[in-house]
């Protein structure tokens, strides 16, 4: 299975949602799980050599605003991938040194 795949089989992967990020870690799993059982029964993919594989950007729809529950928690991922971001550069330049 490719992630092109799943991506036409299920467009939401393809878009920002309006989900929170609880939720959105969650939908990558559900589309595998849906996808592996829709084979399982032999389900057809052919139909997937017709689909686009991109959205038409007409068909975007306007995400609320409110998300920003998630704010702070983004903020300490960001500070959390830097800061080991910069310990890896560190213990690369003394390995390469």
């Amino acid at each position: 299975m490719t992630l092109g795949v799943l991506k036409k089989r299920f467009p939401i992967l393809k878009v920002a949602t309006f989900h929170t990020l609880k939720n959105q870690v969650k939908i990558p799993i559900a589309a595998a799980i849906f996808h592996d059982l829709i084979r399982l029964l032999h389900g057809d993919e052919e139909w997937l050599d017709h689909k686009p594989d991109n959205i038409d950007p007409t068909h975007f729809v306007s995400l609320p605003n409110g998300d920003q529950i998630n704010d702070s928690g983004t903020a300490q991922g960001n500070a959390l991938r830097d800061a080991i971001t910069q310990e890896m550069w560190v213990q690369y330049q003394q390995h390469v040194n």
